[in-house]
């Protein structure tokens, strides 16, 4: 029980990062954002590769594309700007 707790708290500390890293990321342009989101998520998956698993990869696999599909268009909206 406690290892779970441990495991949800580094999770929640990881995208709590994710997103101070992204905001910081945003002043250089949609290029870094789209970057840093790449990197963000290839680290998630190596880091909690195991509690995917347990959550089943289709699951990760439908937050993976639709995560490339918002970081896209938000590059998108943001080149327009």
């Amino acid at each position: 029980m406690n290892e779970a707790l441990k495991t949800k708290y580094a999770e929640e500390v990881f995208s709590a990062l994710a997103v101070g890293l992204l905001v910081i990321l945003s002043l250089w342009g949609a290029a870094a954002m789209l970057a840093g989101s790449v990197i963000g998520l290839v680290a998630y998956v190596l880091l909690f590769k195991e509690r995917l698993r347990d959550r089943g990869w289709l699951t990760a696999g439908v937050s993976v594309a639709v995560s490339a599909a918002l970081a896209a268009a938000v590059a998108v909206a943001m080149s327009l700007i």
